[in-house]
C-alpha cells in the first residue's frame, strides 16, 4: 500500500507537470480480498489490487479529468495532458467550485493491523462454522467475508494534502431452509469486533424458526425493526440534507429547516469521529470534516455543504463534498442516531400485536415531499402478540413516509450497531419501535 510519503511524492509531480492554474489530484490504493461460500462450502476466494489515479485541472472556466491505473513516469504526464486538453474541448461551466487550502485533520485510527493482515485460512475457519453447523440440520448456508486496506490521499494547487489508510473487515450470512431464510451481518475496520459465531447462530436461528410462515393481511401495524432495517430509511434520508438538494427545491427537507418534523426522541448527527464509524477526518475537496448535529429532538436543525454549495448559499463547507464534478451537494456518510434507553427484548414484550423485521430489500423512493419509500421484508419477519413471538410471518410489502414513521418512534435501543447500506456505507444505529407502520400488500412468500 502506499505510504504518506509515497502518495505525497505522486501528487507533487502531478502538480509540477499540470500547466493549468487550478489542478486536484485523487489517488486511491485499494487491497481487497472476498472468500465467497454458497450451498455449505466456500466457492471463490480472490484478491484484488487497484490503484487509481484522477487528475481534474481547470483552464479559464473550463474543466478536464483524465485518469489512470498505471503511475509509471509517462503515465503520469500522459495523464495530466489529457485532462488539460479535455478542458479545453468543453463548454464553460458558470459555478466552478472553490478549492480547499491546507487543513488540519484530525487524528483517526482507521487503520487496525490485524484486519489488514487478515488470511483467507482465517475468513475460512469462520465460514466452517456455518457451514458444518447447516450441513449437519440439512439446510444452506450461503454469504461472503470481506476485509481490505484503502488509502486515500488528495492534493491540489492550492496547497492542500490530505492522506488516509484505513481497513475494513464485513461478514454476512444467509441461511436457507425450505420456504424460510435467517440472515445477519457485521462490519468493522477491526476484524476482531465481527463476532462471526455469533452472527452465524443468528441466522441459522432465524432461519430455523422462520420455517412454514404465515399470511398476514395488510395494514398499519406495530413494528420492532432491527438495526439494519433502520439504515435503509437513513440511507434515503440522507440526501435530503444536502443544502444544495435544498437551494434546488429537491429536497423533503425544503422550506421545513429549523422546524419540528420527526418525534421528540429523534437525534442524528453526522459524526465521522465516532468510534463505531470508519469516516474520513477529511470530505473528497480536503476539507475538514464536521460533527455536524443533523435532528434535535426532532427538530431539523443544520444542512450539510461543499465548497460549490456553501459558496452559493453564502456559508462555510462543512466537509461533506464528495469529488467534483458533484451535483449532489454535500452528504451525510457518517450519520450516527441517538440511542434511546430500551432493549430489542424489552419492545417485543412491549408489543401487544406488531412484527418483527429483520431487515428490508430494494427499497425505492415512491414520494420525494414526505419521503414515501416502498420494498420489501426479507430473511425473517415474525408476528408478535402479547410480547412473545408467535410465528412467522410470509414476507409483506411496505409503503411508508420516513417522516411519519420517524414521527411514530415510541421505543428507542441503547444498543447501536455499525450497519451496511444496501447502496453502500453505513451508519451507527439502534432498533425502534414504530407505532402505525404501513403494510401495503401481502406475498405469496
Amino acid at each position: 500500500m502506499l505510504t504518506r510519503q509515497q502518495a505525497r511524492k505522486i501528487c507533487d509531480r502531478i502538480l509540477d507537470y499540470s500547466t493549468a492554474k487550478r489542478t486536484e489530484v485523487t489517488l486511491s490504493d485499494a487491497d481487497s480480498s472476498l472468500t465467497r461460500f454458497g450451498k455449505n462450502t466456500i466457492i471463490q476466494n480472490v484478491n484484488s489490487r487497484d490503484v487509481n489515479l484522477s487528475v481534474r485541472v481547470v483552464v479559464g472556466k473550463s474543466a478536464g479529468c483524465a485518469s489512470t491505473n498505471y503511475l509509471g513516469e509517462s503515465s503520469l504526464r500522459a495523464t495530466v495532458e489529457r485532462a488539460v486538453k479535455q478542458a479545453g474541448a468543453v463548454r464553460p461551466e458558470r459555478n466552478i467550485a472553490p478549492l480547499a487550502g491546507p487543513g488540519k485533520y484530525r487524528r483517526v485510527n482507521n487503520f487496525v493491523g490485524r484486519t489488514a493482515a487478515l488470511t483467507p485460512e482465517e475468513r475460512a475457519e469462520a465460514i466452517r462454522y456455518i457451514a458444518a453447523k447447516c450441513r449437519r440440520a440439512g439446510i444452506e448456508c450461503a454469504g461472503a467475508y470481506s476485509s481490505g486496506t484503502h488509502v486515500l490521499a488528495l492534493a491540489n494547487s492550492k496547497g492542500m494534502f490530505a492522506y488516509d489508510k484505513s481497513t475494513k473487515a464485513e461478514f454476512g450470512v444467509t441461511v436457507l431452509a425450505k420456504n424460510s431464510a435467517g440472515w445477519a451481518e457485521g462490519a468493522s475496520r477491526d476484524c476482531a469486533k465481527i463476532d462471526a459465531a455469533k452472527l452465524s447462530d443468528i441466522a441459522f436461528e432465524k432461519a430455523v424458526r422462520g420455517k412454514n410462515p404465515k399470511a398476514v393481511p395488510a395494514g398499519k401495524y406495530t413494528v420492532v425493526l432491527e438495526p439494519a432495517a433502520v439504515t435503509d430509511f437513513l440511507m434515503f434520508m440522507g440526501r435530503g440534507f444536502s443544502g444544495q438538494a435544498v437551494q434546488d427545491g429537491t429536497s423533503f427537507l425544503a422550506g421545513r429547516i429549523g422546524k419540528k418534523l420527526f418525534g421528540d426522541n429523534i437525534t442524528i448527527v453526522d459524526d465521522a469521529y465516532h468510534p463505531d464509524n470508519s469516516g474520513l477526518p477529511f470530505d473528497f475537496e480536503g476539507t475538514p470534516r464536521r460533527r455536524v448535529v443533523l435532528v434535535e429532538n426532532g427538530v431539523v436543525k443544520n444542512l450539510l455543504y461543499d465548497l460549490k454549495s456553501a459558496k452559493n448559499a453564502g456559508t462555510k463547507s462543512t466537509g461533506h463534498g464528495l469529488p467534483q464534478p458533484n451535483p449532489y451537494g454535500g452528504l451525510p456518510l457518517n450519520m450516527v442516531v441517538e440511542a434511546g434507553d430500551s432493549s430489542l427484548e424489552e419492545m417485543i414484550r412491549s408489543t401487544k400485536k406488531g412484527l418483527l423485521v429483520t431487515h428490508f430489500h430494494y427499497c425505492n423512493v415512491a414520494e420525494r415531499r414526505e419521503l414515501v419509500l416502498t420494498g420489501m421484508t426479507r430473511d425473517g419477519v415474525f408476528l408478535i402478540e402479547n410480547g412473545k413471538i408467535k410465528h412467522p410471518v410470509k414476507n409483506m410489502r411496505f409503503t411508508e413516509s420516513v417522516i411519519k414513521a420517524f414521527s411514530n418512534v415510541e421505543m428507542i435501543s441503547r444498543k447501536r450497531i455499525y450497519a451496511s447500506a444496501f447502496f453502500g456505507g453505513g451508519f451507527v444505529v439502534p432498533a425502534m419501535k414504530i407505532n402505525k407502520f404501513n403494510f401495503s400488500s401481502e406475498t405469496k412468500f
